[in-house]
């Protein structure tokens, strides 16, 4: 069979210093454990990755979550996660979240 399938292919933006709580998603004809570390790029300074769900059928969720940091300027952090199912098979999601300074964040964009 195949291996895992990202459901999850990008990231929404975040405010710098805001909670960030956002799912990763694959499917997978069997189980499917996704790393709670990348395997490359770096994770912002506050936020990491949970251990994988199953909430349903065939797929598997991690959940990214914490504090973003409050960097100088706006800045894209880049990382590579890692799924692998039960047979062995992986397969990597390039993702990235952008934090982004100075919104006024009185619930609108202006």
């Amino acid at each position: 069979s195949d291996g895992p399938v990202a459901v999850t292919t990008s990231l929404p933006n975040g405010s710098a210093g805001a909670s960030y709580s956002q799912n990763i998603d694959f499917t997978g004809d069997s189980a499917v454990t996704i790393s709670t570390s990348v395997v490359s790029g770096a994770l912002p300074a506050g936020i990491s990755i949970g251990s994988t769900t199953n909430p349903s059928g065939t797929t598997y969720r991690a959940v990214i979550s914490g504090t973003l940091p409050s960097p100088a300027s706006e800045t894209a952090f880049n990382f590579t996660v890692r799924a692998t199912d039960a047979q062995g098979q992986t397969t990597d999601q390039a993702l990235s979240i952008t934090v982004e300074v100075g919104i006024n964040n009185s619930g609108g964009f202006c």
